[in-house]
């Protein structure tokens, strides 16, 4: 039988992989889950064999519901057939747990793992994944549309429910002044951000090229752009340095940002740049939001849900020269003060209660669909 609500009658949740030291998502969604009744704990170590179901039984007490977020720590290897035997070996895993009656809940952050070596694998074996799992969370509607065909979910199964904002978790932005002192920009008219993870479908290569034009323009007079976050391929870091070769007020800042220097660069910047080609969700987008700080991104339908779809800063990716030209606009902008209360209005649709309310319901959904199996 299902150990749902054993001893105290609370939920217990065991959140895996562990990732809370690459991005605070989980820590976050873990303190509010609990603030509103769940007991949630992380998979303590990547265990050989069956490492979900090994963890599971190494648990005192054990928990009610597995929380599945990103793959990659289970379907690690490259080589095509060691990623192919790991995947038939997390399926199994997954069933094991079934058997032992644990509600299955999984997180879909990504279509397919970015700069996949074998996407075709890697999306048969979500195919197979989503099937085990009593309910899949997505984070927008735009990520349902995307997905749920593809993967022939079970629409009863599917839950959208936002990703929360970082607003709580790091400091207010720096004082201006003292911010683009710190950053060598004290002449700066107005300063362009873009701020995360450096990797190939971010469009930096895109934002390189349209700024390399703009900033040779009248309007472009007085403004800089600063490109900062680690680069996990050092051979992409050198690729975005010999595309920075030579362009016009461009600082790129490669490598690890330490939390407390994060409201430096957001107190000193004036818009953030965010030109991703393909994306399901973006901590990026939300920790700029999180700021008050006006977006330039592409109108695509992830970002009209959080932005709005009247954003004044987004534009068509599939014209030629749409980021220019939002470069331009952005540069131009008199009214950058309205734009910071607007992105601040849109972020309360992001608040942590509702998403930790949401995200427990769907726990003990997936809970009462363990105990359904087993009775």
């Amino acid at each position: 039988m299902s150990n749902v609500h054993s001893d105290s009658g609370i939920l217990r949740v065991r959140i895996a992989p562990d990732w809370r030291g690459i991005n605070p998502y989980q820590q976050l969604l873990a303190e509010n889950v609990e603030l509103v009744g769940g007991r949630v704990s992380f998979a303590s170590e990547y265990r050989r064999g069956f490492p979900l179901w090994r963890d599971y039984r190494a648990c005192s007490p054990r928990p009610d519901v597995l929380h599945l977020h990103w793959l990659s720590n289970y379907i690690r290897f490259e080589d095509r057939t060691r990623k192919w035997l790991y995947g038939q070996k997390l399926v199994f895993d997954l069933g094991l747990l079934r058997r032992e009656g644990v509600g299955l809940v999984w997180t879909i952050h990504n279509a397919v793992a970015h700069e996949a070596r074998h996407p075709f694998l890697e999306r048969s074996l979500q195919k197979r994944v989503a099937r085990r799992v009593d309910r899949v969370v997505l984070h927008s509607d735009s990520a349902r549309d995307e997905v749920a065909g593809f993967y022939a979910l079970d629409p009863d199964s599917i839950r959208v429910i936002p990703h929360g904002h970082y607003r709580s978790l790091y400091a207010p932005a720096a004082n201006r002044e003292y911010a683009r002192r710190e950053l060598n920009l004290t002449s700066a008219r107005r300063v362009f951000l873009f701020f995360g993870l450096l990797r190939p479908y971010k469009g930096l290569e895109a934002l390189l090229e349209a700024w390399k034009t703009f900033s040779v323009q009248p309007g472009a007079v007085g403004c800089h752009l600063i490109i900062a976050g680690k680069a996990p391929d050092p051979q992409y870091a050198d690729q975005l340095r010999r595309c920075a070769e030579g362009v016009e007020r461009v600082q790129l800042r490669v490598g690890f940002v330490p939390d407390e220097k994060i409201p430096t660069y957001f107190g000193a910047a004036d818009i953030a740049v965010l030109p991703f080609q393909r994306i399901l969700t973006s901590g990026s987008l939300l920790l700029a939001m999180g700021y008050g700080t006006p977006v330039v991104a592409p109108r695509i339908a992830l970002v009209d849900e959080l932005l709005g779809p009247d954003n004044p800063l987004t534009y068509d990716p599939s014209l030629r020269g749409g980021l220019l030209a939002a470069l331009k606009a952005a540069a131009d902008s008199s009214d950058l003060a309205r734009l910071r209360a607007r992105t601040l209005e849109k972020l309360e649709n992001f608040s942590w209660d509702h998403i930790a309310r949401k995200t427990l319901a769907t726990y003990r959904e997936a809970a009462a669909c363990a105990a359904l199996r087993h009775s």
